[in-house]
């Protein structure tokens, strides 16, 4: 038996957000081929304009899934581009794409050489030998924290080119997260590109700069061992906090949107994430 096959069904959040991955790796399994479209785990994501039919392409595959969304979307065109999702009958939004390079990596390093934890806190790389239970309790804090998860095969790096990490108290409690993968097709223009972010503390450990030192570790190790060389990330307009850290680690604005739609027949009113 696989790694795969152990953790194939470690799926975690609302059940509209479980559905919609579930559906999203089986349709990734026909579209993985094609270089215009990126998968980490928890929705299936088209990478760049692909023309006038944009809308109806992400609408397509929204209709399939339950969720999808555009990277790198030109960000004067994703209002229009929310707007006639909306028209389809489509929950849409947009998030503003934040990216970092050789400067991100850099601004990684300093922040980890400079930095001290706090004396209780170790940092745990979450693997194919991590519990369930870490494992479980890791996508909790995120999803406590407003954040979607990946599924366990993504956070255990098993399917995907990529880090999950767990700070975690003495008593064994993940207190904060952070991710990055690499998920773009080796044919597509951004190949060397990845997701960085998920950050999640949780309440009672925040302003003790756990996250910062969690994200530029996940960065630093993409860099390093997986020749990762462009960081996006994608942070709600008005999201001061997140957009701090990503200021920090020198994930900075771009010219680009995040633009993800949802099916209210099949989300309803719960939310894809913050």
């Amino acid at each position: 038996m696989s790694a795969d096959d152990n953790f194939e069904n470690e799926f975690f959040g609302t059940e509209p957000h479980v559905t919609m991955m579930q559906r999203s790796r089986d349709l990734w399994a026909l579209l993985r081929d094609n270089p215009i479209y990126s998968n980490y785990g928890r929705m299936l994501s088209i990478v760049g304009s692909q023309g006038d039919n944009d809308a109806e392409r992400l609408a397509s595959l929204v209709r399939l899934a339950g969720a999808a969304s555009f990277h790198y979307y030109p960000a004067d065109k994703a209002d229009a581009l929310v707007a006639r999702l909306t028209t389809m009958g489509l929950s849409a939004g947009r998030w503003e794409k934040q990216w970092g390079g050789e400067d991100a990596y850099n601004a990684a390093k300093a922040i980890i050489k400079n930095s001290n934890l706090p004396s209780d806190i170790k940092v745990l790389r979450l693997s194919a030998d991590t519990s369930a239970e870490l494992v479980r309790a890791t996508a909790q804090l995120s999803m406590d924290c407003g954040v979607m998860p990946t599924p366990g095969l993504s956070m255990r790096g098993i399917t995907y080119k990529g880090i999950c990490l767990a700070a975690v108290d003495e008593t064994g409690r993940p207190v904060a997260t952070a991710s990055s993968y690499k998920n773009m097709h080796p044919d597509n223009q951004y190949a060397d590109h990845g997701f960085w972010g998920a950050l999640a503390t949780h309440p009672d450990r925040r302003g003790e700069k756990i996250i910062g030192v969690l994200g530029a570790m996940a960065l630093t190790y993409m860099w390093e061992e997986h020749g990762v060389r462009g960081f996006f990330t994608a942070v709600k307009q008005g999201n001061a906090g997140s957009m701090a850290v990503c200021g920090k680690q020198a994930v900075l604005p771009t010219k680009w949107a995040a633009v993800a739609a949802t099916d209210p027949n099949h989300f309803g009113d719960t939310p894809l994430t913050k």
